[in-house]
């Protein structure tokens, strides 16, 4: 693994020739990290790189940040995250009157768009269009001039991202929080990756560049692209094991709140009750197929869902909304598993950015006519005195 130092405005310094050991880790939807070990004398000869120096690897836009030196037996370790994490220290609050949204706490777009827009007006350049010169931004806020976000990055207003109808959203973000979770926490469900890396031009300008992107599904359920397969069959999936089970099946769910259905109220208690039913078997549930599951919910109050006499009002009706969604959820979670576990094996026939990328779905496939699709999460390159190794991280969608 061919490491390097980059100075203050990320120009390549010089080759990291000699260390003990190194790992690098590259995440799809949240920063990577990494860890170099040198002996002492290794450490100096580099010239004591330290805490908010910058470090490269061939082979990645990506770059990291020194942020824990330890010095321990004569062995010097270096550690910290990739460049994305450093947007932990940028801080979303309320610009007050001057935010088209007032609370600041909802926002409906993609959430590609979303996070552009915002990063833009809140820590790229757009920032100094909304707080005047003496103001609390000058504690709380630094302006990144030349940070790119993809909105308004070129003449006029707009995105480099497409505004996709079936991918909007409605995100409530509780404030104050800061841009690295806000990003983790609205892009790992919707399956959006983001890194944050810097283009040098080789003196003391350079471009920092916020990019979000969506992983290619290559998995065997689509034709649009040739699959990628791991199973034991082709040596990329080892120490494999495949798991039928209707252990924890449910096939019924009833959910009950107690605290919305007291006598005193006076109508028809179905209203505190909600329901769900599988599909598994075919929707046939009778006999030893029936798998029956009640959830009661003490956090539901009539405080909560301003409940009435009247068993038309909205507060009923959307207590009821709630109680069949969360026993739709948990028929969800406790479905028939047909469950594929192992290590994926790098091999010649796949490699990463050639086959595929962090993001992509996958196919897990066992023996016995299981799979699984899964999403690579994350990349991890190792190296030490037995040699480099490098390898995914999966996990099932």
């Amino acid at each position: 693994m061919e490491l390097y130092t980059l100075d203050s405005n990320f120009n390549k310094q010089a080759v990291i020739e000699k260390y003990s050991s190194a790992i690098w880790t590259e995440r799809y939807s949240k920063p990577g990290d990494f860890e170099i070990v040198f002996s002492d004398a290794q450490y100096r000869a580099m010239g004591s790189p330290g805490e908010n120096d910058f470090i490269g690897r061939k082979g990645t836009v990506e770059v990291g940040v020194i942020e824990k030196t330890i010095f321990r037996d004569n062995k010097v370790t270096c550690k910290g995250p990739l460049l994305g994490d450093m947007l932990r220290h940028r801080w979303y609050i309320l610009r007050g009157t001057s935010d088209a949204n007032s609370s600041g706490k909802t926002r409906t777009d993609t959430p590609e768009r979303m996070m552009a827009f915002m990063l833009y007006y809140y820590v790229g350049p757009g920032l100094e269009d909304f707080y005047p010169s003496v103001d609390i931004a000058d504690v709380l806020l630094e302006v990144m001039p030349n940070l790119k976000t993809g909105y308004n990055d070129t003449l006029g207003s707009g995105y480099i991202y497409p505004s996709v109808t079936e991918n909007i959203v409605e995100h409530q973000i509780s404030l104050p929080k800061n841009f690295r979770d806000i990003i983790v926490e609205l892009f790992e469900p919707k399956g959006v990756g983001w890194r944050m890396y810097p283009i040098p031009d080789g003196t003391s300008n350079y471009e920092l560049r916020w990019q979000a992107y969506r992983g290619v599904d290559r998995s065997i359920d689509q034709s649009a692209v040739t699959p990628i397969v791991f199973t034991q069959g082709n040596n990329t999936l080892k120490n494999a094991e495949e798991i039928h089970s209707i252990e924890n099946l449910i096939t019924a769910c009833h959910t009950y709140a107690p605290k919305l259905r007291p006598a005193n109220y006076g109508y028809d208690a179905s209203y505190a009750v909600g329901y769900a039913t599988s599909n598994v078997f075919g929707g046939s549930h009778t006999m030893f197929k029936r798998k029956t599951y009640i959830a009661t919910f003490d956090d539901m109050t009539p405080e909560d869902y301003h409940w009435y006499t009247s068993a038309s009002s909205n507060g009923i009706i959307k207590a009821r909304e709630v109680l069949m969604q969360r026993a739709k959820d948990i028929i969800a979670n406790n479905n028939f598993v047909r469950l594929i576990d192992g290590e994926v094996v790098i091999s010649s026939e796949f490699k990463l950015g050639v086959n595929y990328d962090l993001g992509d779905i996958v196919t897990l496939q066992g023996t016995h006519g299981a799979y699984e699709n899964a999403r690579i999460i994350e990349y991890i390159h190792t190296h030490d005195a037995t040699g480099h190794k490098e390898y995914p991280t999966v996990t099932v969608i």
